[in-house]
């Protein structure tokens, strides 16, 4: 089955996943998900999870199997078990690692902590009914035995870069059949954890893992907190979102300038600023209606400000799910949204259309001063949400998720639409890459025909790509062959871990060489002229694209093609003649001049990347009087006898 794949017209046209490198299917006798993935500087990737009975997580001709606990039923069936792997960059497995016992343990995420340790976090419940029925979540020979007396609770496990024990800390809210979770954990550059989630009506928890005590506020509803660890696990700080109804953190970020980026959805007036002052931000009325907030916090927990992101609108519903910065700043945010909501924090309006009747999925790019750039929804017939968002240093972003029935995934005025094969309500995974202007560049899905998504997105520092997705019934991982990768689950659901290579890269016009030719002359009047090469057949090359130096006054009045070589423009330049001087020109690359193939800018995406200085000139010297015409005559010679190569700019 070969994977559906969507390509770009315009500047995407020659656009295309890298091709694959290596898959790895995690096949289980019931059900596998990886909730989590890390990939290290060397390749490595740690995925984590839950799973139900038997899983066979090496990809090679070996077998390494872990059975779960199908003995062990609780009171809502057979436990759920969290696992660890580890895979290098080949795919071969490194190890894999098994949190089991009386319970049910979620493996939410994983991180790579400064020293190299592997950071594991998620929550945890177990219905002890006699001694020893608690979950062990040291992976080895010994033990580590904890309970959460019926209730949801969060946990951080450590564990050194073999996968061995090292520690654990936990959060459990004190209400029975209470919630509390962790949805994700950052780190920032030096090494500092922010765990992020919500806890439930009528539960609170101390917040401070160590020996001092920061409880959090009750909730009257569900609430959101964050909790600052230093990079040894010592409590540093908590915010927490309080309000009448409920009031999550969704995601958090930090800015390369330390600050805390904190989203999520609430109703109703929210008091944004813990401290003495006020920062509220009024939303819908009641539980029915969530808009988006983005909070900004300093390395202390202090507060900064509260905007809306998405503010909804009658009937309207927005929540946050992924976001990332780019080396310049800008931020970048995916998540779902039924209805209509204005996505512009100034004060002006930019509504983004949804469907009332279920979410669609959206994505915005704020810059560095939170201004809105861009943001689009991708609309289908039924349902499409993004899971996960992954931004390119120069602000490419891939969107990973799911959706039904067919979607147009390009925002412009082309289409891209990708069909889900299956039933009309059946779901198929995507992943959407867009240039860093917000314009298509390509999407495929995995062509499940039972249900599938695609839940994570990450490049590693080769800028390779890997995914991972979940699947049921059979599946793609292959978004280029013919042949394709065909999947088909062992059980109800598995999920399958795709890495790809680097994305070719369409080729790019540029300049190569410019030419110094003999003068020519038009009505009696003699114009020195250079020709300018190109690498292949362009368009919308004019005047304005050039600046002509040396001599004052002097400017290009004529552009032409040269006849028989389409890939050369001859460039005549009119001036004020002066003895000694050179006529120099340069050309300046706005994102004008594009491939007549392809529609690839001049030099690659980015004014100024394509920018030529010849570095040389036409010498003008005088040559005596014409009598007939009555003029001074000038003979333009050439500097620097032949061809010269142009020099890069920039």
């Amino acid at each position: 089955m070969l994977l559906g794949v969507a390509l770009g017209l315009g500047a995407g046209a020659d656009a295309q996943p890298g091709n694959l490198d290596c898959a790895i299917s995690l096949d289980s006798s019931d059900r596998v998900y990886s909730h989590a993935m890390e990939v290290d500087d060397d390749g490595n990737v740690l995925l984590g999870g839950v799973f139900r009975g038997t899983v066979d997580f090496d990809p090679g001709p070996g077998v390494v199997e872990i059975v779960g606990d199908t003995d062990l039923v609780g009171t809502e069936g057979e436990y759920r078990q969290g696992y660890i792997a580890k895979y290098d960059d080949s795919g071969a497995l490194r190890f894999v690692r098994t949190v089991t016992g009386f319970g049910n343990v979620y493996v939410e995420g994983i991180a790579t902590a400064h020293n190299d340790d592997l950071l594991v976090y998620g929550q945890f419940e177990t219905f002890p009914v006699g001694a020893g029925e608690e979950l062990d979540f040291d992976p080895g020979i010994a033990v580590y035995h904890v309970s959460s007396l019926n209730t949801f609770s969060m946990f951080l496990l450590r564990l050194n870069p073999s996968g061995n024990f090292v520690s654990m800390q936990t959060w459990t809210t004190g209400v029975s059949q209470g919630i509390g979770t962790i949805n994700d954990l950052v780190l920032d550059p030096q090494g500092n954890i922010y765990l992020h989630g919500i806890y439930e009506t009528g539960g609170t928890f101390d917040a401070d893992p160590g020996p001092g005590v920061t409880m959090l506020p009750v909730p009257l509803e569900d609430d959101g907190f964050l909790i600052k660890l230093d990079s040894e696990g010592q409590f540093v700080y908590a915010y927490t979102v309080n309000g009448t109804y409920d009031q999550r953190v969704e995601v958090v970020r930090i800015h390369p300038n330390g600050n805390a980026y904190v989203l999520g959805a609430f109703s109703g007036t929210v008091d944004f600023d813990p401290g003495a002052g006020v920062a509220n931000l009024v939303g819908a009325p009641d539980n029915s209606q969530d808009s988006i907030y983005l909070v900004q916090l300093d390395g202390a927990g202090n507060f900064l400000s509260a905007n809306f992101l998405a503010e909804s609108q009658a009937s309207s519903n927005c929540h946050a799910l992924g976001a990332d910065f780019d080396v310049f700043g800008n931020f970048y945010v995916c998540g779902a949204v039924l209805g209509d909501a204005d996505f512009d924090s100034s004060a002006g309006t930019v509504i983004l259309s949804g469907n009332p009747i279920d979410r669609l999925a959206f994505v915005v790019k704020l810059d560095s001063g939170l201004a809105l750039q861009y943001g689009h929804v991708f609309e289908p017939t039924g349902y499409c949400r993004f899971w996960d968002l992954e931004a390119t240093p120069e602000g490419s972003v891939y969107l990973s998720g799911e959706f039904e029935d067919t979607v147009d995934f390009d925002p412009g005025t082309n289409e891209a639409n990708l069909t889900s094969p299956g039933t009309p309500s059946s779901r198929d995974g995507v992943l959407l890459r867009l240039n860093a202007d917000g314009s298509y560049n390509y999407a495929f899905n995995l062509e499940s025909d039972t249900s599938g998504s695609v839940d994570l997105v990450d490049l590693d520092r080769r800028q390779r790509l890997r995914f991972v997705a979940t699947y049921s019934g059979s599946a793609d991982a292959d978004p280029n062959s013919v042949n394709g990768y065909p999947l088909t689950a062992g059980g109800t659901q598995d999920c399958v871990l795709v890495k790809l290579d680097p994305e070719p890269v369409p080729p790019v016009p540029n300049v190569p060489q410019v030419l110094r030719t003999a003068p020519v002359s038009y009505f009696n009047l003699v114009y020195p002229v250079f020709e300018v090469e190109f690498s292949e057949e362009v368009t919308g090359v004019d005047p304005t694209d050039f600046v002509v130096s040396g001599s004052t006054g002097a400017s290009v009045v004529g552009v032409l093609p040269k006849p028989g070589t389409p890939n050369t423009y001859q460039l005549a330049i009119a001036l004020t003649p002066t003895e000694g001087e050179y006529v120099r020109l340069s050309l300046v690359d706005d994102d004008t001049i594009l491939s007549t193939a392809t529609s690839q800018p001049l030099g690659g995406t980015g004014a100024g990347n394509g920018s030529f200085d010849d570095g040389r000139g036409i010498l003008i010297k005088s040559q005596g009087v014409d009598v007939d015409a009555g003029n001074l005559e000038y003979a333009f010679a050439l500097a620097a006898q032949g061809i010269q190569t142009c020099h890069r700019t920039s």
